[in-house]
């Protein structure tokens, strides 16, 4: 079974905070509520994140949830996307340490790099 680590179940809890979603609601979607959302040695899994990632959708009632959600999360991005400029020395780099990063953090999402010949 796939897992997910618990820190992007928090940015789900982050959002949900903003638009007015009780966490305690959230949290009856996992099967251990007292995990630490923060820790990214927690994990989750995949089907909890989706469980929570669905009820959250339901709860908002925003039918451009989506678009919101994704602007919130490019926002936070911006860290990870500094670190990366600091700690590689090319795209491929960059690229490999992200595919590794989501290899073990958020099997869910695949990251493969094609190169077209020119």
């Amino acid at each position: 079974m796939d897992r997910v680590a618990a820190p992007f179940v928090a940015s789900l809890y982050e959002y949900a905070s903003l638009i007015g979603v009780d966490e305690n609601r959230l949290r009856s979607q996992l099967n251990q509520p007292d995990v630490d959302l923060c820790s990214p040695e927690q994990f989750v899994t995949s089907q909890e994140y989706q469980d929570t990632f669905k009820f959250l959708y339901e709860a908002s009632k925003d039918e451009h949830f989506g678009l919101h959600l994704g602007t919130f999360l490019n926002l936070k991005a911006l860290g990870l996307i500094y670190q990366l400029s600091i700690q590689s020395s090319s795209f491929d780099q960059a690229l490999f340490l992200v595919s590794e990063y989501f290899s073990h953090a958020f099997p869910v999402v695949s990251v493969q790099a094609i190169q077209d010949d020119p």
